[in-house]
């Protein structure tokens, strides 16, 4: 690519940030199409491994409680297969209840913040599972890990908005979804 189709290039990537963010627009102009592939894969090789991560960490978290039953859940907590079934779903619950404000808060403070401090909540109370007793516990349990889980999606959605132009977008959000597989 010659120097002036990689400066058209830059132009049109800065009238695409431009409408995002006007103030941005002349800063972008400055750099060549090599440049800004460079940044997009700094931004991937540092942000998507964590977001892959952070989503297989809630798709294991998924498949945990059907691994537990195996290892004698049911039998430990007394539990009926009603109550399993409700032990089950309740992360849904939770999940539903607080993917808005948690979207809220991801959205109002500072997104990494949130995310850092919310998935070390996630991890104690996914620990936390250990030392349920009965049905009421696991049940809380459930619960406040749906709750804190309601975050990741939104949160990673804000994210590639915030680190991603609109044309790359849609690949950073299929990269994730498949790298958590």
């Amino acid at each position: 690519m010659s120097d002036l189709e990689g400066h058209k290039y830059a132009h049109t990537q800065a009238r695409t940030v431009g409408e995002q963010s006007p103030e941005l627009m002349d800063v972008v102009a400055e750099y060549s199409e090599r440049d800004l592939k460079r940044l997009v894969r700094k931004i991937d090789l540092n942000l998507l491994p964590l977001m892959c991560f952070t989503q297989l960490l809630q798709n294991v978290d998924s498949t945990a409680l059907g691994y537990s039953a195996v290892w004698g859940l049911e039998s430990t907590l007394h539990l009926n297969s009603s109550q399993y079934s409700w032990v089950g779903g309740m992360v849904f619950f939770g999940y539903l209840i607080f993917e808005w404000p948690m979207g809220l808060a991801a959205q109002h403070f500072h997104t990494g913040k949130v995310i850092g401090i919310v998935v070390f909540f996630w991890g104690l109370t996914m620990m936390s599972c250990a030392l349920t007793k009965d049905f009421a516990g696991i049940m809380v349990q459930r619960f406040v890990l749906g709750a804190l889980q309601s975050i990741i999606s939104p949160a990673w959605v804000l994210m590639t908005s915030i680190f991603y132009l609109k044309d790359e977008q849609t690949v950073t959000c299929v990269s994730r979804s498949i790298g958590s597989c």
